[in-house]
């Protein structure tokens, strides 16, 4: 990440505090300001124990921009642990913006693996399986499957009429995965 990017996402993190006396928040922002990764990693690390959703919008930038594998991997790692229900808009906000295919396989993981609830995400989710990769393309389908029962079914009856529509476009190996997807919206809709 070049040093004006990483200027941009800690003055991101400083204009979210609501106030200048929390001290430990800006002992992190300190540290996350630092140019090693080692520090940066034990500051992600703490606010992984410590931080609640409010930290994720200002983890965009740094996962984004950050080329460094071991502080993207620390931040699938904070993700992969959060429990908290008010993280999944900004966490859908952020595979939004991501555009490299391992990186949005990397997070889609974490999302899955944290056992959040994505069902208000499901069309997005089944953008996510027609657009993406099959490796990608399959960590969106457990996530839909942890979490489809929390659509409602007329909602799910136009998802399953957009991936059926789908399934002409797709490439080959990705029929069976879309076909699977349908087969568990329906099996939900019938149920």
């Amino acid at each position: 990440m070049d040093s004006e990017s990483f200027a941009n996402t800690i003055n991101n993190i400083i204009k979210f505090m609501s106030t200048n006396d929390d001290e430990k928040l800006n002992e992190l922002v300190s540290r996350l300001k630092s140019k090693n990764t080692d520090e940066i990693i034990a500051a992600l690390k703490e606010i992984k124990k410590e931080g609640d959703e409010r930290y994720v919008p200002y983890l965009y930038d740094f996962f984004t921009e950050n080329t460094s594998e071991l502080i993207k991997g620390e931040v699938a790692n904070l993700i992969r642990d959060l429990k908290d229900q008010n993280a999944v808009p900004y966490l859908m906000e952020l595979i939004d913006k991501v555009d490299n295919e391992q990186d949005k396989y990397l997070l889609l993981s974490a999302f899955w693996q944290s056992r959040l609830d994505f069902g208000s995400y499901i069309n997005q989710l089944v953008d996510i399986i027609v657009n993406s990769s099959y490796q990608t393309a399959f960590e969106g389908f457990t996530i839909i499957e942890h979490s489809v029962s929390n659509r409602s079914v007329s909602n799910v009856n136009s998802i399953i009429d957009n991936l059926k529509s789908k399934l002409s476009i797709v490439d080959n190996q990705k029929k069976p995965l879309i076909s699977e997807t349908i087969k568990l919206l329906e099996t939900y809709t019938s149920g």
